[in-house]
């Protein structure tokens, strides 16, 4: 990987904002759309990868829990591994303003717009959690800026329930 590649982390712009506004359905993924209050079904994946069993079966559980098997794997394997590196959304410079690295999440990321591309969206939405930019970012097409983790591989279907479940369990009030 290039180092011209990671300083560009985050390029893009909003192309099409209405997706964005609560009356607007969501795109989940490539043809799939959702209108906003609906809940998303999330099928039982195989298990991938290292996402422990617990966690996938967790993540076709309609109970969210911020101390769920799926917070434990996002926040102590996934992120740390994917995102929250050096040259992306680690503490010491991270891209777009974003640290994913550093204690308490909860705290930057409910209720917080983001700064940069996606100017605006929430990261993690309380009212509609399916449509946090958190998850908006996984998909082929986000709609601003480019699918997350850049440079990476997408994460498989197991690693994106678990996401699905714990921007759930931190939007729960």
């Amino acid at each position: 990987m290039t180092l011209a590649a990671l300083l560009t982390a985050c390029p893009g712009t909003i192309d099409d904002p209405a997706r964005f506004f609560a009356d607007a359905p969501l795109v989940v993924d490539a043809g799939e759309a959702v209108d906003a209050g609906e809940a998303v079904d999330v099928p039982v994946p195989a298990v991938e990868d290292d996402v422990p069993a617990a966690a996938v079966t967790d993540a076709a559980t309609t109970g969210v829990d911020a101390a769920s098997p799926c917070a434990a794997y996002v926040e102590g394997t996934l992120l740390p591994r994917t995102c929250a590196t050096v040259y992306c959304h680690g503490a010491a410079e991270p891209a777009a303003g974003l640290d994913l690295a550093s204690p308490d999440l909860a705290r930057r990321l409910v209720g917080v717009r983001a700064t940069t591309n996606c100017r605006g969206v929430l990261l993690i939405d309380r009212a509609r959690p399916q449509a946090s930019l958190m998850l908006v970012k996984l998909g082929a097409s986000p709609g601003c800026g480019s699918r997350m983790p850049l440079g990476q591989t997408a994460l498989s279907a197991a690693e994106i329930s678990c996401m699905r479940v714990w921007v759930a369990g931190l939007a729960a009030p």
